[in-house]
C-alpha cells in the first residue's frame, strides 16, 4: 500500500494531487585519479566513448541523456556499470570506477575528509523537478504527513 511517492511526472494518476517539490541539481562528477585517466583533456565526445558510466539502473537517464545533449552520444556508446543505492552510486564514482550524476546536496554533505570530487561540466548542471503524489482523499494524519514531507522538500530543494 502506498501513501505517496516522489516523481519527476506532473501529471497525477486518477483519484492523485501532485504538489511541487522544488528542483534537485545534479553535478557530473569523477575522483581526480579517474579524470586524469580517463578524460585528460576534459569531457571529449571520443574521450566519454572509452570512459566508463556510473548509473543507478538501466531506467537512470541522468547521464545517458546529459551524453546525448551535449556530445551527441547515444546510449550504448560507451561503457556503463549499474551500482544501485545513493551511498554506493556515490562511492563508486569516488572511488573510479567511472564518472556520473551525483546530486549538489550530496556532495556538499557526503564524504567529509575525503578527496574531493571533480565538475567535469561545472558549465552544465542537470535540474530536476521533483513532485509529491498522494491521494486525493486522505486521512487528516496523511495529509499532516505530506504537509511535513512537502515543507521538508522544500527546505533542501532548489526554487
Amino acid at each position: 500500500m502506498v501513501v505517496g511517492c516522489v516523481s519527476t511526472d506532473a501529471e497525477p494518476m486518477r483519484g492523485c494531487s501532485a504538489e511541487p517539490l522544488g528542483t534537485m541539481r545534479y553535478r557530473l562528477m569523477a575522483s581526480e585519479a579517474f579524470r586524469r585517466r580517463w578524460l585528460p583533456e576534459g569531457l571529449t565526445r571520443e574521450a566519454a566513448r572509452r570512459a566508463p558510466v556510473v548509473a543507478y539502473t538501466r531506467k537512470d537517464s541522468l547521464q545517458s541523456g546529459f551524453l546525448l545533449a551535449r556530445l551527441g552520444l547515444p546510449e550504448g556508446a560507451y561503457p556503463c556499470h549499474y551500482v544501485p543505492g545513493t551511498e554506493a552510486h556515490f562511492q563508486a564514482i569516488r572511488y573510479g570506477a567511472g564518472y556520473g550524476m551525483v546530486p549538489e546536496w550530496l556532495l556538499a554533505h557526503g564524504g567529509a575528509g575525503e578527496e574531493p570530487l571533480v565538475d567535469l561540466a561545472p558549465a552544465f548542471p542537470t535540474d530536476l523537478a521533483l513532485y509529491w503524489h498522494t491521494w486525493t482523499l486522505q486521512s487528516p494524519r496523511m495529509e499532516e504527513l505530506s504537509r511535513h514531507i512537502v515543507a521538508a522538500a522544500r527546505a533542501v530543494l532548489r526554487p
